[in-house]
């Protein structure tokens, strides 16, 4: 292979291809590529979205000079063939979440504000899927100007990474990992590790004859809940007053207590507050309840007090991964039993098994049942291997900041790798607008030079891999 591009040289190519790349973004971003098993057919296992989705993005692969192959419909592919057949991938995905209410244009259509770019799946992950093909486009034009790469390459995309990413296990299932891969779905500098998990629920039976009638509380197994309630057998004027909790009147002798917090995510629960813990300090200190409703309520309170898994005896904390985090998802009563949802995110300093048997333990404290329901090993790929090296490089060159590696709680394709890690396209370094919203909510947006700087870094990054 002949000498590595200047700079210049791919900063000019980016600025070409730009207008011809927010046209094919327009073009993807126009498809409702929403997973619908349901509607599933043969070639369209996820439905007919990301059917049209996948016929989109090979549509913009070949144009791109790369050879396209179409896995069923589960996913589909872009190689450019190298001179061995070691192979580099990327992988990103062409379906996206449901746009929801909310928004202030047109959800599947691009719109250009202020240097802002909106519409779904412009930062998750279309955006990203396009600057992939545009820079295996670059490369493709360098192999037949007579310099090929030693490794070939392979533009992966996904149709199903938005619910549950049985995309790429049907991928694994008959075709060999490549020796690297980077999924730009996630966050620059560079991703190298995301936490393991472990899913859990806590159960206890409900006394028939005791103060509390039902719980209820949240929306995900995944989200901090911003809302639980209780229904009690006590009559609402008799209850009293707090911050944060309503108390509602819900018939002769009965009451209802709601309590308020604010929502946030699973995997970054610090700022965010449990309504289950409003709740359960809320009950606790009424001082009536039953002594298997005292029990289960005060596991409750330990489980979220604390996001950090203190109030458990589960803590841990690593240099890569940072801190466990504990979250308490969701609340109800079914069946005759009381039950809590606990989402663990943990660092490779914990292990599952510390964890399960942590949970376990405390059950077993409060006399309350501990079904594990999911769990997942911590995943991480080396920060100083040769590979991500070559991403740190290339970040650093065209983004003037240093490359300082993390690890995240939630999960991308990467860790069904055994060699991988996520790579931008959002840099958080460079706040948006109140105006634009995050990934999965509405306004959904990403500036438009982040996404050309993704580009240029993409095909530095690629350029190294395959040399």
């Amino acid at each position: 292979m002949g000498p590595t591009s200047s700079r210049e040289q791919i900063e000019a190519y980016v600025n070409e291809v730009w207008p011809d790349y927010l046209r094919d973004l327009e073009r993807l971003v126009a498809v409702p590529s929403v997973v619908d098993e349901s509607a599933s057919a043969p070639g369209a296992p996820w439905g007919p979205g990301c059917r049209e989705a996948l016929d989109v993005a090979m549509d913009i692969a070949e144009r791109q000079g790369l050879i396209v192959g179409d896995c069923d419909g589960a996913l589909a592919y872009g190689d450019l063939p190298g001179e061995t057949g070691e192979q580099v991938a990327t992988i990103a995905h062409v379906d996206v979440v449901p746009a929801g209410e909310g928004w202030d244009v047109e959800p599947f259509a691009v719109t250009r504000r202020d240097g802002v770019l909106l519409g779904r799946g412009v930062l998750d992950d279309k955006g990203a899927a396009v600057a992939s093909l545009y820079a295996a486009g670059y490369l493709a034009r360098r192999a037949t100007s007579g310099r090929p790469f030693r490794r070939s390459l392979r533009c992966l995309l996904g149709a199903s990474e938005e619910a549950g990413m049985m995309d790429v296990r049907r991928y694994l299932a008959s075709h060999e990992p490549p020796s690297f891969l980077f999924t730009p779905d996630a966050e620059f500098p560079v991703c190298c590790g995301e936490k393991g998990c472990v899913n859990a629920e806590v159960s206890h039976a409900v006394d028939p004859t005791g103060v509390i009638a039902s719980l209820s509380g949240g929306v995900a197994r995944n989200a901090v809940p911003a809302r639980a309630e209780a229904v009690l057998r006590v009559d609402a004027q008799e209850l009293p007053a707090a911050e944060g909790v309503d108390v509602v009147f819900a018939g002769a002798g009965a009451s209802r207590v709601v309590a308020h917090g604010v929502a946030g995510h699973a995997a970054e629960p610090a700022g965010a507050t449990n309504a289950i813990g409003v709740l359960a300090s809320y009950l606790l200190g009424l001082g009536c309840l039953r002594p298997s409703e005292r029990e289960f309520v005060s596991l409750c309170k330990r489980a979220v007090c604390a996001w950090d898994g203190s109030g458990l005896g589960i803590e841990a904390s690593d240099e890569l991964f940072g801190p466990l985090t504990c979250v308490g998802g969701m609340l109800w009563t079914r069946e005759g039993r009381f039950a809590l949802t606990l989402d663990v995110r943990l660092p490779a300093a914990a292990g599952v098994e510390g964890v399960c048997s942590g949970l376990e333990r405390a059950g077993l404290e409060h006399g309350c049942e501990v079904l594990i329901t999911h769990t997942r090993q911590t995943f991480s790929t080396d920060p100083g291997s040769g590979e991500v090296m070559t991403l740190r490089r290339a970040y650093e060159e065209f983004s003037g900041r240093e490359a300082t590696p993390f690890a995240i709680g939630g999960g991308t394709y990467a860790h069904h790798f055994p060699s991988a890690v996520g790579f931008g396209p959002l840099d958080r370094s460079e706040p948006l607008p109140d105006w634009a919203g995050p990934e999965h909510g509405p306004n959904e947006g990403v500036w438009e030079h982040q996404l050309k700087r993704a580009l240029a870094i993409y095909i530095r990054a690629l350029e190294g891999l395959l040399a």
